[in-house]
């Protein structure tokens, strides 16, 4: 590549101000406005002096020094360029970030879109309420049902007695007793806070249609003890 000789400069601050280009890079040597009528003596001078002094300038980026080209040398007519480039790679992370904040925007729609299903959320407290009495999970029933709904259940006695309780009446356990269960579920309608599952059941190989109600408390559908 070409470069320009070695010289005084305009620096593109609109001052005048002169800058020192070595022939290879800028350097830090700086000289004031030059007067027309300044002597060639005294410009040979101060040209003379900045050769003498390059060694000991900075070797900083020509690409983002005023008074350069695209390609970090002075303009031929001794005017400077206030455009600085950006390298490839400073590209690549803007656009790399650009690309992950509409990423970020686009997940949180979804997310948003996927939580406001109140039939999908009915139906999915539901099916964990099944599960939960199928394994006997007393903590998982107490936290899918209403007070209401447990009082009824259990006969005013906590999960955990009426397990004891159910097994010494009937001679087997409620998880022998629900073994094998199936459970679909066909429909469900939501109304305000309160929704209606309907389901299909296989329970003790008896064939059932459900018809269960849930109300939403705090943000989360329960299990109540009120049939459809």
């Amino acid at each position: 590549m070409t470069h320009a000789p070695a010289g005084w400069f305009d620096d593109g601050s609109g001052t005048g101000r002169q800058r020192y280009w070595d022939g290879q890079q800028w350097t830090e040597h700086f000289h004031p406005a030059l007067d027309a009528t300044a002597s060639p003596e005294g410009v040979a001078a101060g040209t003379d002096q900045a050769e003498a002094a390059q060694t000991h300038a900075s070797a900083e980026s020509v690409h983002v020094a005023s008074g350069t080209e695209g390609d970090g040398q002075p303009h031929p007519d001794g005017e400077a360029s206030h455009s600085a480039s950006l390298p490839t790679w400073a590209w690549g992370v803007i656009g790399g970030g650009a690309l992950l904040i509409v990423g970020i925007v686009v997940a949180a729609f979804v997310v948003v879109l996927g939580d406001d299903d109140p039939a999908a959320d009915a139906q999915a407290a539901m099916e964990d309420y099944v599960e939960a009495i199928v394994s006997a999970d007393c903590a998982a029933l107490n936290s899918l049902t209403t007070e209401a709904f447990q009082d009824d259940m259990f006969e005013s006695q906590t999960c955990e007695d009426y397990l004891v309780s159910y097994e010494e009446d009937f001679g087997e356990s409620l998880t022998d007793y629900f073994e094998g269960t199936t459970f679909t579920v066909t429909d469900v309608v939501v109304e305000g806070d309160t929704a209606v599952v309907f389901s299909d059941s296989v329970v003790d190989g008896e064939e059932a249609e459900n018809e269960d109600v849930l109300v939403l408390v705090d943000g989360e559908w329960l299990v109540d003890v009120d049939q459809a």
